[in-house]
């Protein structure tokens, strides 16, 4: 039953969620990785092993509790009505597990976070076996993309689910991305 009493108990648990939301510093120096540009047409597994070995190394270099939030973001000469063409083309032929297209304007395509940042990278690039996984699978639409995008990614030391999905929550929300959703599984 709901009742003032649950709603006090909801306000206070979402007061408590901000205290701690507020208390997590902003990554700076090895806590963020040097954003990468990559063209759409260079997205081949080759021209993209030396930057998924530099975010393994990266990656290993803090073991522990820790989350990933990044955005990958296109550049501002891509047509982003060109990419949701293609994506949704390649999408509707469901032969992968592809992000949700929101549509939209957006210059940001996507918002998340994970504890795995080298693998969930190469799943939104198309790079992984499984074609269960949903993700931006760009090498599988956008290769004849013109323009370039950028993936930038923070590591938080903090490793509070809630605490960084709501981080990542409040970003979705504030740059509208194209695809993916805003929440957790």
């Amino acid at each position: 039953m709901i009742d003032q009493i649950v709603i006090n108990d909801v306000a206070d648990r979402l007061i408590g969620l901000s205290k701690r939301v507020r208390s997590v510093s902003l990554p700076e120096g090895p806590d963020v990785f040097p954003s990468e540009t990559i063209k759409f047409s260079e997205v081949t597994e080759n021209k993209q092993r030396p930057f998924l070995g530099r975010v393994s190394t990266w990656e290993k270099e803090h073991k522990g509790d820790c989350s990933y939030i990044y955005i990958i973001s296109v550049k501002d000469d891509v047509d982003i009505e060109a990419c949701c063409a293609a994506f949704k083309a390649s999408k509707d032929k469901k032969e992968r597990a592809y992000a949700r297209l929101n549509g939209g304007l957006s210059k940001t395509l996507y918002v998340g976070s994970s504890l795995k940042i080298k693998t969930r990278i190469n799943e939104h690039l198309g790079f992984h076996k499984s074609k269960s996984t949903y993700s931006l699978q760009i090498k599988h639409w956008a290769t004849n993309i013109e323009g370039a995008f950028q993936i930038s990614i923070w590591r938080f030391d903090n490793g509070d689910k809630k605490v960084i999905q709501t981080i990542e929550d409040g970003i979705w929300a504030n740059l509208n991305p194209v695809f993916g959703r805003q929440g957790s599984k």
